[in-house]
């Protein structure tokens, strides 16, 4: 009579597989997938090519960094700033309708050595953020640069641009019009 309940117990708190939408092999395929996108957007070297491939076999590029396993808020695009230095992998994801947050924008600044980057995401911006008042940069760029960029082309264009005032507070990108 000692083991008769415990068989029972054990067999009442058993989970046991589900059938139906949520155990489908399809939302496995896209985790997969959406995996891909951020090893790839985080893999130096990774080539526009291989984006525009794993984004037509149905990579979601709106997928969350948490629901790949990845700690923090970061989505894709910043973390393809942070690692990639060619603009091509880049525009591939602008092109699947990433936005040019300003948190991407700074990123680049501050930390992308190549200024064809960071010159694609500023003018990026510039277009993305005539539409959407969200996406106008607060701060002064040119500052975050120098604080931190090791490219002296970023400096570059951030000076040549003439928005930009290394002595001037609360500047925003595109500038204000009055």
């Amino acid at each position: 009579m000692g083991l008769a309940p415990l068989v029972v117990l054990v067999a009442a708190f058993t989970v046991l597989p589900q059938a139906g939408p949520a155990a489908s092999g399809a939302d496995d395929e896209q985790q997969v997938l959406n995996e891909r996108l951020y090893a790839l957007a985080t893999t130096p070297g990774t080539t526009a090519e291989q984006l525009a491939a794993v984004l037509a076999e149905g990579a979601d590029p709106e997928a969350s960094a948490k629901s790949v396993g990845l700690p923090g808020w970061a989505n894709v695009l910043w973390r393809a700033v942070a690692y990639l230095t060619d603009p091509a992998p880049i525009q591939v994801l602008l092109d699947a309708g990433l936005a040019p947050t300003p948190s991407v924008v700074k990123k680049a600044v501050q930390s992308n050595p190549n200024v064809e980057v960071t010159r694609l995401l500023l003018d990026a911006n510039a277009i993305a953020s005539v539409n959407d008042p969200k996406l106008v940069i607060k701060g002064n760029l040119l500052v975050e640069a120098a604080g931190a960029n090791p490219s002296p082309a970023v400096l570059r264009l951030l000076l040549a641009s003439g928005r930009y005032d290394v002595n001037a507070e609360g500047e925003t990108f595109p500038p204000s019009t009055p």
